[in-house]
């Protein structure tokens, strides 16, 4: 495995969640990936096609890591996202969309805090927990969840916004192979977050010319500064800028 990797999310020392069918997420993730794939390759000029094409997305079966990233393989280009990532990223669509205000973020937190004790669990060898559902863990009534479901604006809300998080957390990726970020590691912090926001950048034109948008990238952006806890603001000695910087970059591209 080559060392050069540019992490759009971060690799996690603990487990997310447990899935009661792993392999069926991994098909779901496979299936978002196809589409995603086709969103923005379909949005590129003729001149970045042939690099583009070029690239490997693979789908990792890892519930115990949020794994989006970019590296090389030999000479292959590589970007990989992990069921861990993808299952996270239903948690938070599902917690904005169908909690109460003020309980979205509280169920985030939730879920990150679970997840590192799974994987506190999972290192001792022993069983981990299942992290509970948005519903189940804010004990909401039977009838409420039912005419979330029924509703059916929901479910196309839900289902728009993962895939769109989805497909830009993979032009982000694709973006680091795109602009040679992974053919030299940065030297630096300043350099390492110049090649987060130009990946944010080319990842927002894409989604742009794909009239989807780039705002979804704000889905992961919230569990990014849930994980870091204060670096919603504060972008000391991290890899990528604070996430409200990002979250401004995100909100005058779509403005723009």
């Amino acid at each position: 495995m080559n060392c050069a990797t540019f992490c759009f999310t971060f690799l996690l020392a603990s487990s997310i969640s447990v899935f009661a069918d792993s392999l069926q997420t991994l098909e779901d993730l496979k299936d978002r990936i196809v589409f995603a794939k086709r969103l923005i390759l379909t949005n590129l000029p003729p001149d970045q096609l042939t690099t583009a094409k070029r690239i490997e997305v693979r789908a990792i079966n890892s519930a115990n890591s949020g794994i989006v990233w970019a590296r090389r393989e030999g000479d292959k280009y590589i970007v990989e996202l992990s069921t861990g990532f993808f299952e996270q990223v239903f948690h938070i669509v599902g917690a904005i969309r169908g909690l109460p205000p003020g309980l979205a973020l509280k169920y985030i937190d939730y879920t990150i805090q679970e997840g590192r004790a799974n994987g506190v669990r999972i290192a001792k060898g022993q069983t981990p927990i299942l992290v509970k559902g948005i519903f189940e863990w804010a004990k909401l009534s039977q009838s409420y969840e039912q005419a979330f479901f029924n509703d059916t604006s929901n479910r196309v809300w839900d289902d728009r916004a993962v895939l769109g998080t989805v497909a830009f957390a993979l032009a982000h990726e694709y973006a680091h192979h795109m602009l040679g970020h992974v053919k030299k590691a940065p030297t630096s912090l300043d350099e390492s977050r110049k090649h987060e926001a130009e990946a944010d950048a080319w990842a927002s034109e894409v989604m742009l010319r794909a009239d989807v948008g780039p705002f979804y990238g704000a889905f992961a952006f919230i569990y990014f500064a849930e994980m870091d806890c204060d670096a919603l603001i504060h972008g000391e000695n991290r890899t990528h800028p604070a996430d409200i910087t990002r979250l401004e970059a995100i909100i005058s591209a779509t403005l723009n």
